[in-house]
């Protein structure tokens, strides 16, 4: 089954779920590393693999259920009319279980592992295109703890997603807001206990979240490409305020500056 059959046997289990008060499943599979498979025996040894991956799949659910391939090394997996999150976990360990063993291709061997990302209706979702978005998330986060693993989709989840997109949007107005500022770290001799130069360290106060960590902000900076303005702003600030500093108490500058 492919993308449009699952999310149409999706809408009409949600249907039922609504009269029965059941809870639907839904698992947003990506295969680890499957790149290597097509790299190194081509992509119709790649094609045995994905067919082996979803027999294995389709062997852990009830017929009921639905394994379909969303594109690539992706796959959705829905289970549907179940009482307790409990029985999720348990079929959604059986899946990963089920790639355990290796897959034979023209007598090679191929380990192949997969980041599982779960949404459950009604929490995460009373719609398709919810259900899978979260279900996405949550498979994101699972890549994120390192890969093989599988990953619930929480409330907290979903607003980081949120708050990322929403700080994203707003760093690209950061410098033109004036929110973007320096603080200037001495670098101390320990021998001497001299200040031997300062370290410029980039701070962001933005108007809605204060302060921003730049453990969150740089890595948004670098995706986006915005580092690369920014750190000719930070650059040409910095000779600025040591121009300023140098009118101020009419001395030369002569510390280093450092840039992390």
């Amino acid at each position: 089954p492919n993308k449009k059959l699952f999310i149409n046997r999706l809408e009409q289990n949600i249907s039922l779920a609504k009269r029965n008060g059941k809870l639907i499943g839904t698992m947003f599979v990506d295969l680890d590393s499957f790149k290597s498979v097509n790299d190194t025996m081509g992509h119709s040894a790649g094609d045995i693999v994905l067919k082996s991956v979803a027999e294995r799949f389709a062997f852990c659910v009830r017929k009921e259920d639905t394994v379909s391939r969303f594109g690539g090394d992706e796959y959705l997996v829905q289970i549907c009319n179940f009482e307790k999150v409990e029985d999720l976990h348990k079929i959604t360990k059986k899946i990963m279980d089920s790639l355990q063993k290796p897959i034979m291709v023209n007598n090679v061997e191929f380990v192949i592992t997969a980041s599982v990302g779960v949404a459950v209706y009604p929490v995460d979702g009373e719609d398709p295109e919810t259900l899978i978005k979260n279900a996405d998330i949550a498979m994101y986060a699972a890549k994120n703890k390192g890969k093989n693993e599988s990953v619930f989709c929480s409330p907290k989840m979903k607003n980081d997603v949120v708050k990322k997109m929403k700080l994203t949007n707003k760093l690209y107005r950061a410098m033109e807001n004036k929110e973007l500022y320096l603080q200037y770290q001495p670098q101390i001799n320990v021998e001497t206990k001299e200040i031997i130069g300062f370290e410029a360290l980039l701070r962001w106060n933005n108007a809605e979240y204060g302060l921003i960590s730049p453990e969150v902000f740089i890595p948004l900076a670098e995706t986006t490409g915005m580092i690369v303005p920014i750190g000719l702003w930070v650059f040409k600030t910095v000779c600025e305020q040591c121009k300023e500093c140098r009118k101020a108490f009419n001395k030369i500058i002569e510390f280093p500056l450092i840039f992390p």
